[in-house]
C-alpha cells in the first residue's frame, strides 16, 4: 500500500471511530510503527489529525469540545468542591499532574499555598497561575498549541508525561479515550 492509500485509511478510520490507536493502525494496515508514525506526522502537519498519546484523534473532535471560557462557567461551585477535595489527599513533597481543564485549575487554585509540590501541566490558564500565586514548582509539558483549550496536546506533550514521574494526576473523564490511554 502506498503511502497516499495509508492516509486516505487512517482519515477514514479516525473519521469513523473519533479516535485510533497506533496499535491498531498497525496492525489494520500492516505496516510498522514507524511507518505509522511517519504517516501521522504527516498527516497533522497538514491539519487533518490530532496525535495524542499512543493514538490519534480527528479534529473535530477537539474543536467540538466547548472553549476554556466556556467551560470555566459551568458548575463552578462543584469545580471548586472537586479542587479541594482533590488538593486535600496530595501528600506533602508530590510530583502531581494536571491535565488541562477548569476543574483541574480549580484544584491548581486550592494549592496555591503549598511551597513542596511540583507540578507538571499541559495547561497554559494553570502554568500562569501557579507562576503568579504559587510557590509550586513548574513544568509546562510544551505541545502542539490548542487555542480552545488553552493547552498543549500531541505527541510532543506525551512524550514529556512518559519521561516524568509524577505521584498524582487529575484527568477529566472527557480526556480519556475508550481505550483509557491518557490524551494530554
Amino acid at each position: 500500500m502506498i503511502p497516499i492509500e495509508r492516509h486516505q485509511r487512517i482519515l477514514a478510520l479516525v473519521e469513523q471511530r473519533g479516535a485510533v490507536s497506533i496499535n491498531e493502525l498497525t496492525e489494520i494496515l500492516g505496516v510498522s510503527h514507524m511507518t505509522i508514525r511517519r504517516d501521522v506526522s504527516k498527516l497533522e502537519e497538514q491539519g487533518l489529525l490530532v496525535s495524542v498519546s499512543g493514538g490519534v484523534r480527528a479534529v473535530s473532535r477537539l474543536a467540538a469540545e466547548p472553549s476554556h471560557l466556556v467551560k470555566s462557567t459551568l458548575q463552578s461551585e462543584e469545580k471548586q468542591a472537586i479542587g479541594a477535595l482533590a488538593a486535600s489527599h496530595i501528600a506533602k513533597n508530590s510530583c502531581i499532574y494536571l491535565d488541562a481543564g477548569t476543574t483541574t485549575l480549580a484544584l491548581a487554585r486550592a494549592i496555591l499555598d503549598r511551597n513542596d509540590l511540583q507540578v507538571v501541566t499541559n495547561d497554559f490558564e494553570i502554568t500562569q497561575l501557579l507562576i503568579d500565586a504559587s510557590q509550586c514548582g513548574v513544568i509546562h509539558t510544551g505541545g502542539t498549541l490548542c487555542r480552545e483549550n488553552r493547552s498543549c496536546v500531541g505527541e510532543s506533550a506525551a512524550r514529556t508525561l512518559r519521561h516524568l514521574a509524577y505521584r498524582y494526576g487529575l484527568y477529566l473523564r472527557q480526556r480519556l479515550g475508550q481505550s483509557r490511554d491518557i490524551h494530554p
